[in-house]
């Protein structure tokens, strides 16, 4: 059960801002899908690794992973434009 507050939201929020705007810095949706998913391996290997994250983290690596699953699709469905 996730219960956090405002200034920890806006936290998670403003640090996905960030990410997907250095991302588009360096190229398209495919870098930032690639950004994405590069974060969202990272939070797989944690906690193999046998730590435990607080929950905030747990919170911002789903949201990285909605955000690579949502990127890469954009990705695939511009690049099918783009070739056509």
């Amino acid at each position: 059960h996730f219960q956090f507050s405002l200034s920890q939201l806006l936290a998670v929020t403003t640090v996905a801002a960030l990410l997907l705007g250095l991302g588009g810095a360096v190229g398209g949706a495919s870098s930032r899908a690639t950004l994405c998913g590069l974060v969202a391996l990272a939070g797989l290997i944690v906690p193999v690794m046998g730590l435990e994250a607080p929950q905030i983290l747990v919170f911002g690596w789903w949201m990285l992973l909605v955000l690579y699953v949502a990127l890469s699709f954009f990705s695939a469905i511009w690049a099918s434009f783009a070739g056509a």
